[in-house]
């Protein structure tokens, strides 16, 4: 009976390590993506105001992935809250699914956000906005990866 409970302890330990170690992950991304957001901004601020509509518009559409990414992230961040929260097999079983799809669902836009990235990373004439597009589209492969690897314990 001892060892029962001492390796449901241990099971619990490094389930919530686990998941503390994906959260810990997600949150540097979401500020790693927040610091993309203030870049952007501050791209389209200065493209705005000499009136370079094109670097302008690619820059909108740029902050339009970042802002997307960051709700998947929030939303990983709220799922992993969720899961620890619940203690029984049972329940785990159930909402596992839900979650599952869902992070399926990021990798593959994730995927359309990484092409369409790289065809704006080839239409601007800004180096520097080539550069802070190709280290965000370097990003979004890191946070794909992260959500790969999740794998939710039992």
């Amino acid at each position: 009976m001892t060892k029962i409970v001492i390796s449901t302890a241990i099971l619990v330990l490094f389930s919530s390590l686990v998941h503390s170690n994906e959260k810990e992950n997600l949150d540097k991304f979401r500020i790693i993506f927040e610091n993309h957001m203030h870049d952007f901004r501050s791209f389209h601020k200065s493209y705005g105001e000499v009136y370079n509509f094109d670097e302008s518009n690619i820059c909108n559409e740029i902050l339009h992935i970042v802002a997307i990414t960051r709700e998947y992230i929030l939303s990983n961040i709220t799922f992993t809250d969720i899961y620890n929260l619940i203690s029984t097999k049972k329940d785990r079983v159930s909402i596992r699914p839900i979650i599952q799809l869902n992070i399926k669902y990021y990798i593959s836009s994730l995927d359309e956000s990484i092409r369409y990235i790289n065809h704006l990373i080839s239409s601007t004439k800004s180096p520097g906005i080539a550069a802070s597009a190709t280290r965000l589209r370097d990003d979004l492969r890191g946070f794909q990866q992260l959500l790969q690897s999740i794998k939710l314990p039992e």
